[in-house]
């Protein structure tokens, strides 16, 4: 929450992971606990009073809930909630969707499981949509499932309002095609100044950490 107000301070927009936990949503990267709070634990298997026993990074501050980062911002910066979600789409995006329904601000949600933004499309239409791809060269997904992923070949599937691409593999073919195309690309994770010239000659904006643009 401290980054999130520092963020908010300096009139950032903020993007966000969210992962389904036992009754809520919690605003966490791993799916592990032990590399940001040094105890093991599936995060997915936690309950919302549960997180709150766990310190990030030898700080005070505990794991977030969804909902209390959107009480938080209140509408005063965009946000971009990236969906972790390798399974099947449906519970855990409806439960985001209605945690969502009554906020008031500027946001979008992003994943890289075109199915996930497909269920959204159909289902919670009103926020935009952006495909999250990368090399997933470590991802563990088979051939084809990469292939097409990689490539944005299942956008028919998830119909984004924009791409993201990992920075460290552009320039890449498929990404270029699309911003040819007119699709807008932002690109990830810029934590330099070298980042940021290489993102702001390749994409439309930048996901960043580490620097302050």
């Amino acid at each position: 929450m401290a980054a999130i107000r520092a963020a908010i301070d300096a009139g950032y927009a903020v993007e966000l992971d969210l992962q389904q936990i036992s009754g809520g949503v919690a605003v966490f990267h791993d799916f592990d606990l032990a590399r940001m709070t040094g105890r093991n634990g599936d995060l997915r298997q936690m309950t919302p009073a549960a997180l709150k026993r766990f310190r990030l990074s030898g700080t005070g501050e505990t794991i977030p809930l969804l909902e209390e980062v959107l009480a938080l911002v209140r509408g005063r910066v965009p946000l971009m909630l990236e969906i972790k979600n390798p399974g099947r789409p449906g519970a855990f995006e409806n439960l985001i969707a209605m945690q969502l329904a009554g906020y008031r601000g500027d946001l979008a949600l992003v994943s890289f499981n075109p199915f996930s933004l497909g269920w959204l499309r159909r289902h919670a239409p009103r926020f935009p949509r952006g495909q999250t791809s990368c090399r997933f060269a470590d991802s563990g997904l088979p051939v084809w499932p990469k292939f097409l992923r990689r490539n944005f070949l299942l956008n028919a599937v998830s119909r984004p309002d924009f791409l993201l691409y990992d920075l460290a593999a552009l320039p890449y073919w498929a990404a270029s095609l699309r911003r040819a195309l007119g699709a807008k690309l932002i690109a990830y994770t810029v934590r330099s100044d070298a980042d940021a010239a290489k993102a702001r000659a390749l994409a439309d904006n930048f996901i960043f950490e580490k620097i302050r643009p």
